[in-house]
């Protein structure tokens, strides 16, 4: 199998390079950089190219931030090239020719000096579109929001267009779950539970973009297959040293503190980068949930169970990253880097659960106190070298890494028992849980870019990962003052998988505005699933391929269209693979499936662009699709949650982007989904179709306030929607914010109010067979925040990307 997968991609990359170099090169690339008398990139500058015969325009772009411009299809003939930007000289390159025979132009560095008379009352800012639709990604430009600032990334996502987050931080992307969540183009190598907390623990002020891939590429792993979101940091470029600081404090219910330092210096071959982040503060909510029950097909319920469970959360997170490059030569970089979080938890629930007869009067009582102690830690050490073969773009770069992740959860877990009198029937019930995890990946990846004739690329890779999950949950039971272990609920579970991947990426530039994109991936998994105290194994080997592909069209300056498709997989958490019992009470518990198998989803999206207005239709069928269900026990009165496999999910969406230009101080960005999902399958052996009509909305807006401040006032609303089992109410929110800067804009001072009316809330139900649930989840959602941020040294540092480490999919699997 594995000779036949790269057979297939060598045939596929010789292919590909022999169809495009067999092309005429007819027309050239033009390229170049602009800088100003410091030696930095002059960003959004005015590019121009002139015929020299006569100095007329041919065509004209901007720079991007890092000084860069480029001319596509360009024809014979002779030329040059001409910078300008406010408060600066014209800069002029020297004359040059294009005949036919060089794929690319590499024009000499322009240089744009300070003009002798500065301009007066006139202050000119280039500002970024908060939406920019790509070929193969929607790119969201956060970075200086006022409404981020203050918040947590968590709460930054839910504010981003199409994405929804629950009231357990799950994340969906426009109605679909199974989103893979990157930083940096890199995994978070965390389970559910961990990537939430240390979403919330992350300063909003380190972002710069968030990245939206409905249908990923081939060169990401084939995993998500709601698609990607990738949360870019704030990156700095040049010699010296600069870092920033950041401190906040926020008060709900309960206060919340966070800090943060980030540091840069590099001297001649060596740069050293570094940052430390910390949080600490509790979080409070309040879990009701009634269920009822039936018997004998009666229509009335013969029991109704009413749970109150006030909650507690106290979280104490740090996490830091340190790293050393070294420039071999010039075109060649080595570096390492550690990457480490750590954080010590407490969560308190309390609260009784009442049972109700037919008539509503009280049958008896159980009180229920939880306390669980949660401490983790991950480290994460990266080997990476990066080698620029030559000046047209073509490269190498290589990561290996190791990562360890441990978590020793101990819970303690009273019950007492009460008549309707509220008199205890007998002793209280105790239970004690260790729930230890001992997790280790090991990863290695190649990357390769050779840019080609005609303005086409050709990106390849090899990726190879290994993961061993160790589990030993051990439950007892006080019985006669003794503690005895409770043989049904402990269990010593081991899961090992190797995934081997190679792909190949090919895209173009044609003639007229055309551009094309495709890909294939192949992925083969390998795994082993045991059972060791009753000696069961499940083993796993299957190849999977992984197609993409992306069409776009610019049909003028204002316009452009674009279509994808590509195919993903979703694997199982390792938590859900794992069969251990996970209490939260007497009556409700969590367990694993090691059945369960993955599900693969086809996605189709057409886009039309008409200046920063977009307009989405996207199609997609999710195969296998792993649901969240619920299961019963009537007579003990107990239920539980656990992962099964659908037989179809399907989700068609249609979406607007819509920024408004209301005055020149107020701008307003506005988003709308509207979306069908279904589902189809056997839960329970019995059949399950079900799905609704939905739509959610956001709206940004910002104001530009005299004395160096601006405001924002924004917000959202979902509508009732179908989340696999349950049927979820509205949910709607209103944010607002100030900023001030200082200190000659080194340095902001932010404002932020968060859910205005407090209206976060979850509100959901199920029926289906005997099952009848009400559920309402209300968290801290209100809280007023205030943070100051202060950036300091050489702004225009120059560090190297440590985006894509070697570990991609495997740590977003990780369970507590």
């Amino acid at each position: 199998m594995k000779k036949q997968i790269i057979f297939v991609l060598i045939f596929l990359s010789v292919f590909g390079i022999q169809l495009l170099k067999a092309q005429n090169v007819d027309n050239q690339i033009i390229k170049g950089i602009v800088m100003d008398e410091q030696n930095r990139p002059a960003a959004y500058a005015t590019v121009i190219l002139l015929q020299t015969k006569d100095s007329s325009a041919i065509k004209n772009t901007i720079s991007d931030e890092n000084g860069l411009y480029k001319f596509s299809n360009i024809p014979v003939g002779k030329y040059m090239v001409k910078a300008s930007l406010t408060g600066k000289k014209m800069a002029y390159s020297l004359p040059f020719s294009v005949d036919g025979k060089q794929a690319e132009i590499n024009v000499s560095r322009l240089i744009l000096q300070e003009t002798d008379k500065q301009l007066q009352g006139v202050t000119v800012t280039a500002t970024k579109p908060l939406i920019e639709q790509k070929i193969d990604k929607m790119v969201v430009n956060v970075e200086g929001s006022i409404i981020a600032a203050g918040n947590n990334v968590l709460e930054v996502l839910q504010k981003i267009p199409g994405v929804v987050v629950d009231h357990d931080g799950n994340i969906s992307l426009k109605g679909k779950n199974g989103v893979n969540v990157m930083i940096d183009g890199k995994e978070t190598y965390l389970s559910a539970d961990q990537l939430v907390n240390m979403l919330r623990s992350m300063n909003s002020e380190q972002l710069s973009k968030i990245e939206i891939m409905t249908n990923p590429s081939a060169k990401y792993d084939a995993a998500g297959t709601a698609g990607i979101i990738n949360i870019k940091l704030k990156k700095n470029s040049n010699e010296g040293m600069n870092g920033s600081v950041n401190a906040g404090y926020a008060q709900g219910i309960h206060p919340h503190y966070n800090a943060g330092l980030n540091m840069n210096y590099k001297k001649g071959k060596v740069n050293l980068f570094g940052n430390f982040n910390s949080s600490d503060g509790k979080n409070s909510r309040t879990f009701n949930l009634t269920r009822k029950f039936y018997s004998d097909n009666n229509s009335m319920p013969s029991l109704i169970m009413q749970q109150s469970n006030p909650q507690t959360e106290s979280d104490n997170y740090q996490s830091f990253k340190a790293g050393v490059d070294y420039s071999i030569d010039s075109n060649q970089t080595i570096g390492a880097m550690v990457d480490g979080a750590f954080e010590s938890g407490t969560h308190l629930v309390s609260g009784p659960i009442h049972f109700y007869d037919e008539n509503y009067h009280l049958d008896s009582s159980v009180v229920s106190h939880t306390t669980e102690k949660k401490p983790w830690h991950s480290l994460t050490y990266d080997l990476n070298y990066k080698w620029e073969i030559d000046s047209s773009g073509q490269e190498l770069t290589a990561n290996f890494d190791y990562s360890q992740f441990n978590s020793s959860m101990h819970q303690q877990l009273n019950t007492e028992f009460l008549n309707p009198d509220g008199n205890r029937l007998h002793e209280p019930q105790l239970r004690r849980g260790n729930l230890p995890s001992d997790i280790q990946i090991k990863s290695g990846k190649i990357d390769y870019t050779l840019p080609l004739k005609n303005n086409a690329k050709l990106e390849a890779g090899w990726k190879s990962s290994f993961v061993t999950s160790d589990n030993n949950v051990e439950y007892d039971n006080l019985l006669n003052n003794i503690w005895t272990n409770d043989t049904g609920a402990t269990n010593h579970f081991i899961y090992k998988e190797n995934i081997n991947a190679l792909y190949i990426n090919l895209s173009k530039e044609f003639k007229k505005g055309w551009s094309l994109q495709a890909g294939l991936r192949g992925e083969q998994t390998v795994s082993k699933a045991d059972q060791i105290t009753i000696d069961s194994v499940v083993n796993r080997n299957y190849f999977q391929l992984f197609p993409s592909i992306f069409l776009r069209k610019k049909l003028n300056d204002n316009n452009s269209v674009g279509a994808s498709y590509s195919r993903r997989i979703d694997r199982p958490d390792y938590s859900e693979l794992n069969p251990f019992t996970y209490y939260i009470d007497q009556f409700t518990y969590g367990q694993g499936n090691p059945f369960l198998q993955p599900q693969f989803t086809n996605s189709f999206e057409i886009n039309y662009t008409y200046k920063n207005i977009i307009t989405t239709l996207s199609y997609s069928h999710t195969s296998n699709a792993i649901t969240s269900i619920i299961k019963q026990n009537d007579t003990a009165h107990t239920a539980y949650e656990t992962s099964a496999n659908l037989a179809n999910f399907n989700n068609l969406n249609l979406s607007f982007s819509v920024p408004i230009h209301i005055t020149k101080w107020w701008n307003s960005n506005n988003y709308i989904s509207i979306y069908q999902k279904n589902y189809d399958g056997i839960i329970n052996n019995a059949n399950f179709n079900n799905g609704r009509i939905a739509f959610s909305f956001n709206s940004e807006n910002t104001f530009s306030l005299p004395w160096n401040m601006k405001a924002e006032l924004s917000g959202y609303y979902n509508s009732k929607a179908q989340h696999q089992v349950w049927l979820s109410n509205p949910q709607y929110s209103i944010f607002a914010g100030l900023q001030k800067s200082i200190w000659n804009k080194k340095a902001n001072i932010k404002l932020n109010v968060n859910d205005i009316f407090n209206t976060q809330s979850y509100i959901a139900v199920e029926k289906f067979q005997d099952i009848d649930m009400h559920l309402h989840n209300k968290w801290e959602s209100r809280r007023i925040s205030i943070s100051f941020s202060y950036n300091f040294g050489n702004k225009n540092l120059k560090t190297r990307d440590h985006s894509g480490s070697g570990i991609d999919d495997e740590q977003n699997r990780i369970s507590k």
